[in-house]
């Protein structure tokens, strides 16, 4: 036993030090670059989610949930459970969004290259994000029982979003929440759960038919 407080001091400092180094060295491209290579290299990925798009100027708060599925290139796809029926929607050509919740006879779908940033956020925040966005590690997280870091972005050129703050799984690198904060103050807030990494993807996983009536508005 040490029993002299210099000798407990420095045998302190040799264990605790490398901890609080390690906790120092994290850094935040380092996290995304390894999510990104887990992301690219799957056939495909699928998740659970719930979404929060809290609305300041309407002073409420929307949810939703669903399933969510993307795939390399250009594909991805959120099919809601609640509201029933809506759905947005990348084929690889066009990025479709139908939600019948409000309005079931109009569809709105836009090139694919000009069509909205942000919500296939997998492609927008995985792929070179130190071409992007300015990062800052803010630390660790628990999201369902798994330990998350919480990555905090700002876009480097202008983008159709203020910021971002994105939660990757520390054991497997994958996605599990992503907060987007619109130019209009607006926050959408998506949290996903039983990821799963190269899923079976059939034909229709990333198809659109709009309904049969349905106007179809091209932007």
């Amino acid at each position: 036993m040490l029993s002299n407080p210099l000798s407990r001091a420095i045998l302190l400092s040799i264990f605790v030090a490398p901890v609080s180094l390690r906790g120092q060295s994290l850094d935040a491209f380092t996290l995304l670059e390894s999510a990104g290579r887990v992301y690219r290299a799957s056939e495909g990925m699928c998740a659970e989610f719930k979404q929060v798009l809290s609305v300041p100027l309407l002073g409420e708060d929307i949810e939703g949930e669903g399933r969510l599925c993307t795939r390399q290139p250009g594909l991805f796809s959120m099919r809601f459970a609640v509201p029933a029926g809506d759905v947005l929607l990348a084929d690889g050509t066009w990025f479709w969004v139908y939600r019948p919740s409000s309005d079931p006879a109009q569809v709105l779908r836009s090139a694919l290259a000009t069509g909205p940033r942000g919500v296939d956020f997998y492609s927008e925040f995985l792929n070179t994000p130190r071409d992007k966005y300015r990062a800052e590690y803010q630390g660790k997280e628990t999201i369902a029982g798994n330990a998350v870091h919480r990555i905090a972005l700002t876009p480097s050129h202008p983008a159709p979003y203020r910021s971002a703050v994105l939660w990757i799984e520390s054991d497997a690198s994958l996605l599990r929440k992503v907060e987007i904060t619109e130019e209009n103050g607006s926050v959408r807030t998506v949290t996903l759960d039983a990821v799963d990494v190269n899923p079976h993807l059939g034909a229709d996983a990333f198809r659109f038919n709009p309904p049969v009536g349905a106007r179809v508005i091209t932007r």
